[in-house]
C-alpha cells in the first residue's frame, strides 16, 4: 500500500514538473521543481512512517551522490539552453528531462524511505530510473518528432492536440471525446 501511494504521488509530481519546466522561460523553473522534488521525498518519508523536514529531504537529494548534483546542473544548464534556441521543442526537452528526473528522485526516495535499503541502493535506484527513463524519453522525443512531421509541422514542434484529421469526419468543437 506505500509503495502504491508513494509511486502514485511520484508520477503526478514528475507530471506537475513537467508542466512547470514547459515554460518557455529559461531558468525560472529551478525553484519551482527543485522545490517539488523536495515535497515529493518528504512526502514519500510521511508515508513510511518517517518525519522528514524540507532540510532533511535536501539533505537525502544531496546524499545521492556529487554525480547527481553535477547531473542536476548540467541538466539545468542544458535545458535553459534549449528554451533559448528551439523554443517550442526546448521545452518539449526540458518538460521530459524533468519529469523522467523527478520519477528518478521518486524510486530512490522509495528504495529508501519505504524499501528500507541503504543511501548507496538508494543512488543505485536513482541511476536505474535514470537509465530507462532516458530510453523511454528518446523514445517519446522521436513518437513526438514523427506525429509533428505526419501532421505537417516544421521539425522541432508539435502538433496542436486539437488538430483535425483530413479523414475525420467529425468536425472538431465541445462535446465529449472520441
Amino acid at each position: 500500500m506505500q509503495e502504491e501511494l508513494a509511486t502514485t504521488i511520484t508520477r503526478a509530481t514528475a507530471a506537475v514538473c513537467a508542466g512547470i519546466a514547459a515554460a518557455p522561460i529559461p531558468l525560472a523553473d529551478i525553484i519551482p521543481l527543485t522545490t517539488m522534488q523536495v515535497g515529493l521525498i518528504a512526502a514519500i518519508a510521511w508515508i513510511s512512517g518517517r518525519s522528514v523536514d524540507k532540510r532533511g529531504a535536501a539533505e537525502f537529494l544531496a546524499s545521492l551522490g556529487a554525480n547527481v548534483g553535477a547531473a542536476f546542473v548540467l541538466r539545468e544548464a542544458f535545458r535553459a539552453i534549449a528554451k533559448v534556441i528551439a523554443p517550442g521543442g526546448g521545452s518539449v526537452v526540458s518538460a521530459t528531462l524533468a519529469f523522467s528526473g523527478t520519477l528518478a528522485i521518486g524510486a530512490a526516495a522509495r528504495a529508501y524511505y519505504i524499501g528500507g535499503l541503504s543511501i548507496g541502493d538508494a543512488r543505485k535506484a536513482f541511476r536505474r530510473e535514470k537509465k530507462d527513463g532516458a530510453a523511454t524519453d528518446r523514445q517519446h522525443a522521436d513518437d513526438l518528432a514523427k506525429s509533428a512531421e505526419a501532421a505537417g509541422a516544421p521539425e522541432g514542434s508539435a502538433p496542436p492536440p486539437d488538430r483535425q484529421q483530413a479523414d475525420d469526419p467529425v468536425p472538431p468543437g465541445p462535446g465529449p471525446t472520441r
